[in-house]
């Protein structure tokens, strides 16, 4: 048994050393659309795309 405790702890440690790493790869675009979706908590697309600064992505970008 404590071979699968290891084996789950370092499935768990590998895991979240690649959601860093994910988060560490956004786009400066991506991180900017990231923080209007943390500062609004809730919102639908077009509150998103409208608080965004000039020039605005296109929405389907934004939506991606």
């Amino acid at each position: 048994m404590d071979n699968y405790i290891i084996s789950y702890q370092t499935i768990f440690i590998v895991l979240r050393n690649q959601i860093i790493q994910m988060v560490k790869q956004l786009t400066k675009a991506e991180e900017q659309i990231m923080q209007v979706f943390w500062k609004l908590d809730k919102a639908f697309l077009r509150d998103v795309v409208e608080a965004l600064p000039e020039p605005k992505p296109h929405t389907n970008t934004v939506a991606t």
